[in-house]
C-alpha cells in the first residue's frame, strides 16, 4: 500500500541480517585492532518493481545496531549506541512511497533462519532517510561530548507567515541531553575550558520542492554554559535559548510554527523529538535568551537576565507613518552588579547597582538604509558606593530614556 492509499502488485528481492558483529581495519581479532567495530546489527532490505509496470521501482531499508565504536588510539573513545537507520524511497520522481504504518503494509523481511524484521515506516513522511543513536565522544581528554543525535531527511508541508504552503525537502539534525568540555584535563578534578550541560537543539534546512530558489533555515537550541578552572573566575550562562527562523530568498516569508500552523518534530536522539515555535511574524528572526553570572576575582560581578535579538518589525512615527525595519535589541532585567575590591564579602570597596533593567533598539529602515532610529530605556533600583566610612553616596528609582532619528529632519519612532 502506497502513501496516497494506492495497492501495488511487486516483486520483492529482500536481503537481511540479525545477530551481526562486524569489524573493519586493521589487525581484526587481535589486541592491535585499529579500525571501526560494530556489535549487535539487524537490517532488512527490500527492492520492489511494480509488476504492471517495471519503471516504478520502491526501495526500503530498516536497521539497528546495538553498539559502534572506534578502537585502538589510546586517549581517542568514539562509542555510539541505540543506532537507528530507516530509509523509505520511491524511485520514480513525482511516486507515493509504501506505506508501513497501522499495518497498511505488513512486510516481514527474513534476518536469519528464525528470525525476522517487520518494516514499520510512516508513508506520510515520504522520501525518508533517517539515522539517530546515543555518542560518546572523548578526544585526548581536550573535546568531550555525549548525548543523543539524530539526522533525517523526508519531505514535508510547512506554512509560511502569509498563511501560504509549502512542499519542502526537509534535512534536519539535532541532539539532545547532550553534555559537552573543551578544553584541559577534561573529566578530572584539573578542568580548565568550557563545559556545556543540558545541551538540546534541532535545525531544519528546507527547500521548494517546485522552486529550488526558496529556502528557508530554522534552529531552535537550549541548555547552560560555564567556563571552569580558573579560581575566583565565574562565568556561567542557564536557561539559554537559541532560536533562529530564516528565509533564504530576499522578500520571502519566514516558516511560521505558532499555534501549530506548521508542526515540525526533529528527532534529536533514540525516541526523542524537538518541536519548533518560533511565531512567523516576527519575519527573519535571530534570538538569544538566558541568566548570566559572571565574577571576575571579585572586582567585576553581574547576575542577571539577558536577551539579544534580530528580526523583522513594523514601527509607527511620530507623524503617523509606518516604517518596516530590522530591528536589533539587546536587554536585561533583574541585574545586580558590582565594579570595585572584594565584591561579594564585607570588605567590598566599590560601586554597587541592583535591579537594573534596560532595553536597546536599535532600527534601519528595509527600503532606505539611511534612515535609522535608536531607543533605549533603563531603569536602576538603587546605586551606591560602599566600603569608606563616613563617605555615603546612592541613588535609587534611576531612569533613563533616548529616543532619537539619525537622518537630520526625520521624526522619532512614538511609543
Amino acid at each position: 500500500t502506497l502513501a496516497d492509499a494506492s495497492t501495488q502488485d511487486v516483486s520483492l528481492l529482500s536481503i537481511g541480517a540479525s545477530n551481526v558483529n562486524a569489524f573493519a581495519g586493521l589487525n581484526g581479532g587481535t589486541a592491535d585492532e585499529l579500525g571501526l567495530r560494530l556489535t549487535g546489527v539487524e537490517f532488512g532490505v527490500a527492492l520492489m518493481t511494480s509488476k504492471l509496470d517495471p519503471t516504478r521501482t520502491w526501495t526500503s531499508v530498516q536497521a539497528a545496531a546495538t553498539k559502534a565504536s572506534f578502537v585502538g588510539v589510546d586517549g581517542l573513545t568514539i562509542d555510539a549506541d541505540t543506532i537507528t537507520v530507516e530509509l523509505n524511497q520511491a524511485g520514480k520522481l513525482g511516486d507515493s512511497v509504501v506505506d508501513y504504518s497501522a499495518g497498511k503494509t505488513a512486510l516481514s523481511l527474513i534476518t536469519g533462519p528464525s528470525n525476522t524484521i517487520a518494516l514499520s515506516m510512516d508513508g506520510t513522511q515520504g522520501n525518508l532517510i533517517r539515522a539517530s543513536g546515543n555518542l560518546d565522544i572523548d578526544a585526548f581528554g581536550f573535546f568531550q561530548v555525549s548525548g543523543g543525535f539524530g539526522v533525517e531527511k523526508r519531505d514535508a508541508t510547512v506554512t509560511l507567515a502569509d498563511a501560504s504552503t509549502q512542499d519542502v525537502s526537509l534535512l534536519s539534525i539535532g541532539a539532545s541531553n547532550v553534555n559537552a568540555f573543551a578544553g584541559l584535563n577534561g573529566g578530572s578534578a584539573d578542568e580548565l575550558g568550557l563545559k556545556l550541560t543540558g545541551v538540546e537543539f534541532g535545525v531544519a534546512l528546507m527547500t521548494s520542492k517546485l522552486d529550488p530558489t526558496r529556502s528557508w533555515t530554522s534552529v531552535q537550541a537550549s541548555g547552560a554554559a560555564s567556563f571552569v578552572g580558573v579560581d575566583g573566575l565565574t562565568i556561567d550562562a542557564n536557561t539559554v535559548l537559541v532560536e533562529l527562523n530564516q528565509a533564504g530568498k530576499i522578500g520571502d516569508r519566514v516558516v511560521d510554527y505558532s499555534a501549530g500552523k506548521t508542526a515540525l518534530d526533529l528527532v534529536t536522539g533514540p525516541g526523542n523529538t524537538l518541536t519548533l515555535g518560533m511565531d512567523g511574524a516576527h519575519g527573519n528572526l535571530i534570538r538569544a535568551t538566558g541568566n548570566l553570572e559572571v565574577d571576575v576575582f571579585g572586582f567585576f560581578q553581574v547576575d542577571g537576565s539577558f536577551g539579544i535579538e534580530k528580526r523583522d518589525a513594523t514601527v509607527t512615527l511620530a507623524d503617523a507613518s509606518t516604517d518596516a525595519v530590522s530591528l536589533l535589541a539587546i536587554g536585561a532585567s533583574h541585574v545586580d552588579a558590582f565594579v570595585g575590591l572584594n565584591g561579594g564579602s564585607p570588605e567590598a570597596l566599590g560601586l554597587e547597582l541592583s535591579e537594573v533593567e534596560f532595553a536597546l533598539a536599535l532600527m534601519t529602515s528595509k527600503t532606505d538604509a539611511t534612515r535609522s532610529w535608536t531607543s533605549l530605556q533603563a531603569g536602576v533600583g538603587s546605586a551606591s558606593f560602599v566600603g569608606v566610612e563616613g563617605f555615603t553616596l546612592a541613588a535609587d528609582s534611576v531612569s533613563v530614556e533616548v529616543n532619537s532619528a539619525a537622518k537630520l529632519g526625520d521624526v522619532v519612532v512614538d511609543y
